[in-house]
């Protein structure tokens, strides 16, 4: 039985620890003989078969309110004939203290035994209220070396329904032409399988492999690939993905098609309850080409809010072959038209050499209320030695803008940290292993199922391959620091992040959750982000009336929804760069506004050099030469007395001139005025700074001597 170690066991984190180690154990010990893949040309060697998790689907199958997991393992290589060893299935049952236990023998009954499975679904499909499965068949398609073609053997696609009791069904034999263990007429490499209700009739229908089949309401369904177009069901290809969804909103769930060679359909359903057609459209080609790509598994889901169901399709090369996990993200414009904006709201770059083959989850990982990409490929080495793969997971800023986390802010088990194999870690130096999602105890955090396989101690191999389960925990919510962040983003800004400003967030969110950021450096961000609006208004009333502004005053002037419409969030001031808006700004206050009349009577008798240097010093703590206060005016005097309107020592130009000192103090984020304001801001962050105050006083506690600047 395998082990942890107990000297190099996986270390916790803020974010996950392993749970359970051990909750199934697999052995395979089976040798297959020569074979050829992916071409006739390319000869494999005879060797030990090995299992792969390759796929999963969460549901409840047994009713207790808790959340299951199935776990389908491959067995590899997949092109090389076996016998009486299908491919197997785990179903997990969530045990209700937090955990996992695997299901029974008389709780489950046996999958229907196949070569190779592929995506599964889950869904309600006999109508008692429980979730059940359906497991897509891909069948042998094992390269003859004598005529290049293929020796194919198709099997059927599984259906296991809930019973009475908690239990699950074998109820593969309800799909019409499958009673006798055969596959349904016209079934062949089930590559994909998509749920949705295409008839329109209130229960969940099923499409793969070009096969469409209709749901009576109770679990039973008939072949219905007849109403299928030739796009559906192309004669001269395979379907490798698809998605099911109501793309046009008509009520009515539609069909994404991926043909094999990289052609992809959108198939609208015209079904009105007497007849059955579909609108076909072609869509956007893959992200490597017509003739170079491969898609390889599809979901539906609204990324950006809009209220239309978008798609990511998961696509890879034919040559080299599956390099790449790449992601498409076809946004949904309306009337079935997808536009192609993955270089925008994607970065594939990172994951470029990956293998290709992987399943697409969407789900909300950080419980931000939008839609998250978790990416599970297999490990793979690059032509220059480093592996890479695994767990893959996006985090969506809302508006469908993708951000990837480190991968190092997850856990899980590598080989050298099983008992008995700590001496092999130089060897094992693999990436983050492939883990499959699930929120096991429903608390918001999500969790994982991996997979661990004991090392080899000999080459050529002569022991089996032996594979144990566990549990990955969710300690912390992944969206603990962009809700922070969030927050003190308004908080400070006076205004909910959204466009530009959300995406950045997310973006400064994961380098604080892969350790990248500090959370105080994140926070620092967000404050010089403030440079350009609330701190206008702070650092001019500081100057002005020797105090900032009170909590309504900074609303007034700085938040988009209140009353004032030239707020420093508005279209008035976006069109000014940072100095002139300051400049705007002063020239305001400080010549008929509320500053002016304590501005007039410090100020008014000044000449524009002396007031130059009394303001500078005001501003930065230091008093300036008159070489300095030169070099600082006697190119801008025009400038300032073109915003201030009455002439070279008018007050208006004065204010310009402060205006223009205090954009060059927050630009540098120098003097006392920036560096006490950037100390109440990060105070503010969390709603406890004191508003109507001099931030200038020490006693208040952000004024600090080494603030000061200048001079000589």
């Amino acid at each position: 039985m395998l082990r942890l170690s107990g000297t190099k066991s996986p270390e916790a984190n803020l974010y996950f620890r392993i749970g359970q180690f051990g909750l199934e154990e697999r052995t395979i010990d089976a040798r297959h003989d020569v074979y050829y893949y992916p071409t006739v040309n390319d000869r494999r060697d005879a060797g030990y078969f090995v299992y792969t998790a390759s796929y999963s689907a969460v549901g409840d199958f047994n009713g207790d309110g808790h959340n299951d997991l199935v776990l389908d393992w491959s067995i590899f290589p997949h092109t090389a004939p076996r016998t009486n060893m299908p491919t197997q299935q785990t179903v997990y049952f969530g045990d209700g203290a937090g955990g996992l236990r695997l299901a029974t023998a008389a709780e489950v009954e046996p999958f229907t035994p196949i070569h190779l499975g592929n995506r599964i679904v889950v869904a309600d499909f006999n109508g008692d209220g429980i979730d059940d499965i359906a497991r897509a068949s891909e069948g042998l398609n094992q390269r003859d070396p004598s005529t290049g073609g293929f020796i194919t053997r198709y099997d059927p696609l599984t259906l296991m329904l809930s019973a009475p009791g908690g239990k699950l069904v074998n109820a593969t034999a309800n799909i019409q032409g499958q009673e006798s263990g055969q596959p349904a007429t016209g079934y062949g490499v089930g590559h994909d399988l998509s749920v949705g209700d295409f008839d329109g009739d209130g229960d969940k229908d099923l499409f793969s492999g070009k096969v469409l089949l209709l749901n009576d309401g109770k679990g039973k369904f008939a072949n219905a690939s007849d109403l299928l177009s030739a796009n559906l069901k192309p004669s001269h290809t395979i379907l490798t993905a698809s998605a099911s969804a109501d793309f046009n909103k008509d009520g009515k769930d539609d069909l994404f098609v991926a043909w094999l060679d990289g052609t992809q359909y959108l198939a609208l359903s015209n079904w009105n309850g007497q007849s059955f057609g579909w609108q076909e459209i072609r869509l956007p080609v893959g992200l490597y080409g017509q003739t170079n790509t491969k898609p390889n598994h599809a979901q539906a889901a609204d990324i950006n809010g809009d209220g239309l169901p978008d798609l990511i399709i998961g696509q890879t090369r034919s040559e080299p072959y599956y390099s790449g996990a790449g992601i498409q993200v076809l946004i949904n414009k309306g009337g079935g038209q997808f536009a192609d904006e993955s270089a925008s709201r994607i970065d594939n770059s990172w994951r470029d050499t990956w293998w290709g083959q992987g399943q697409i989850d969407l789900m909300d990982v950080d419980a931000d209320g939008d839609v998250d990409l978790i990416h599970g490929t297999d490990w793979t080495l690059r032509t220059d030695g480093a592996s890479t793969g695994g767990l893959a997971v996006a985090l969506n800023d809302g508006a469908g803008n993708f951000h990837w986390l480190p991968q190092s802010i997850f856990t899980d088990v590598k080989p050298y940290q099983l008992a008995g194999f700590e001496g092999l870690e130089q060897y094992q130096q693999r990436p983050l292993q492939r883990l499959f999602p699930i929120d096991i105890n429903k608390d918001g955090r999500i969790d994982f199922v991996g997979t661990v396989q004991q090392p080899l101690t000999a080459w050529p191999q002569v022991e089996p391959n032996v594979y144990a389960t566990y549990t990955v925990v969710g300690q912390a919510s992944l969206g603990g620091p962009e809700a922070a962040l969030k927050a003190s983003f308004e908080s400070i800004l006076r205004k909910t992040p959204a466009g530009a400003d959300a995406s950045s967030l997310t973006a400064t969110a994961v380098k604080v959750l892969g350790g990248q950021l500090t959370a105080t450096q994140a926070l620092g961000d967000i404050v010089q982000v403030a440079g350009s609006s609330t701190s206008v208004a702070t650092l001019a009333y500081q100057f002005f009336t020797g105090k900032i502004p009170s909590l309504a005053g900074v609303d007034y002037l700085v938040s988009p929804t209140g009353p004032n419409g030239n707020n420093l969030n508005s279209a008035y001031y976006q069109s000014f760069n940072l100095e002139n808006r300051y400049i705007n700004f002063a020239v305001n206050l400080g010549k008929i506004g509320e500053g002016a009349a304590k501005f007039t009577a410090e100020y008014g008798t000044l000449s524009l050099f002396e007031a130059t240097r009394k303001a500078y010093a005001a501003i930065f703590g230091g008093t300036p030469s008159d070489a300095k206060v030169h070099a600082l005016i006697d190119s801008r005097v025009d400038y300032f007395a073109s915003y201030g309107g009455d002439g070279a020592n008018g007050i208006g130009t004065k204010a310009a001139m402060v205006g223009w000192l205090l954009a060059e103090a927050e630009k540098a984020d120098l003097g006392v005025m920036a560096r006490s304001n950037a100390a109440w801001l990060t105070d503010l962050a969390d709603g406890s700074a004191p508003f109507a105050i001099d931030i200038l006083d020490p006693a208040k506690g952000y004024y600090k001597a080494d603030f000061i600047f200048g001079g000589g």
